[in-house]
Parts: structure tokens; sequence; C-alpha cells
């Protein structure tokens, strides 16, 4: 099986969990975060220098109830609740991974998927148009 790309969700909460410790973005090299490529380097700088921390309003965790326990694995709850915790996610965002997770599976989702539909949350990825957007 060939090495499938990192997510760039992970390069995210390497960052966050650096950040949270004390480093400076600005004093975090490329050398201290490899197997990433440029793009995700900048996607994921990005990212944090414009969303990051968010709008922290609730502590209290979310309770999945019996159908979302059916797709969404504990594993995969555990992390999402870990980047809850580590301010990458806010409650918001995580309602919007959830709702993709139940709209978009029969099955439940591995942690692959979970990854991919928070990067798509955090990027915001195929949201509805707010009509300033151009088509093409």
């Amino acid at each position: 099986m060939a090495n499938a790309q990192p997510h760039i969700i992970d390069l995210i909460v390497v960052l966050v969990k650096r950040l949270q410790h004390g480093d400076d973005l600005s004093t975090m090299s490329e050398d201290s975060v490899s197997g990433y490529n440029p793009s995700q380097l900048s996607a994921a700088y990005s990212w944090i220098l414009q969303k990051y921390p968010p709008n922290q309003a609730s502590k209290s965790p979310r309770v999945l109830h019996f159908a979302e326990r059916m797709m969404i694995s504990p594993a995969a709850y555990g992390y999402l609740l870990d980047l809850v915790n580590l301010g990458v996610l806010d409650a918001l965002g995580l309602e919007k991974v959830i709702e993709k997770v139940m709209f978009q599976s029969l099955e439940q989702a591995p942690l692959e998927k979970i990854k991919a539909i928070v990067t798509e949350v955090l990027f915001d990825k195929g949201t509805s148009l707010s009509g300033n957007e151009t088509i093409h």
C-alpha cells in the first residue's frame, strides 16, 4: 500500500499544540513539520492566523445521540472532542462535521473520512453560496 499524503488537519493540530505549549508561529520552520508540501504548510499557517483561536462560548461536551453513535466511532468522536478542546473546532464546526457524516454515509465513517470532513469544514469547502461568489 502506498504512503498516503498526510492530512492538513494533522498539521493544524501539530501547530496548535505547539502554540499552546508556548512556541511562536513565526519561529516554527518547515523542517519542524516535515512530510507536508508547501501548499499544505501555507494553508495551515493561513488558517491559524485567520481563525485561531475561535470564540469558545461553551465548554460542555456534545453528546452524540444513538444514530450519530452508529455513524461515528468512539475513536473518531474522541478525535473530534480533542479538536474542540484544542480550539481547532468550535461548537458550530463540530455540528457541521457531525451533520456531514450523517448525510454522506450509510456506514460508520473511518477516522480518515472524519479528518477529510473536518478539513472541509475548517476551510469552508462545500458550503452553500452566499451570493458574492462566481460560479465558473
